[in-house]
């Protein structure tokens, strides 16, 4: 008889966005693109979301988990939303205490944003 299922560990949300930043600072845009929470490209469209990402999310480094701050909430419609307060730099500039959204689907963390 084969063992019984177990269930997997779903990552911590500190391990996800150390993956989070790995892929920005490998230029994996395919990672940080999957990861995307499907809500947030529903409210958009793809190629809007897709730009937005390719053009300004991958110019993020140095992005940092400071601490988890709330959840979970939902948040426009979004359950399961985790608020940690983040840092990175962009445009030569480092940003701390910036609040960032994530959110479990299926077990697996997503994050959130405004495709622009």
């Amino acid at each position: 008889a084969a063992p019984p299922a177990t269930q997997a560990q779903v990552e911590s949300l500190e391990s996800f966005i150390g993956a989070f930043s790995a892929a920005l600072e490998a230029g994996d845009v395919e990672f940080v693109w999957e990861r995307l929470h499907p809500e947030v490209i529903a409210v958009s469209d793809e190629a809007t979301c897709r730009a937005w990402v390719e053009a300004e999310v991958m110019g993020l480094s140095g992005y940092t988990f400071i601490e988890e701050t709330a959840g979970p909430v939902t948040v426009q419609g979004i359950a399961d939303v985790y608020v940690a307060t983040v840092g990175f730099d962009f445009g030569g500039q480092r940003f701390e205490d910036q609040l960032g959204q994530f959110a479990l689907l299926a077990g697996e963390w997503r994050w959130l944003g405004q495709c622009r």
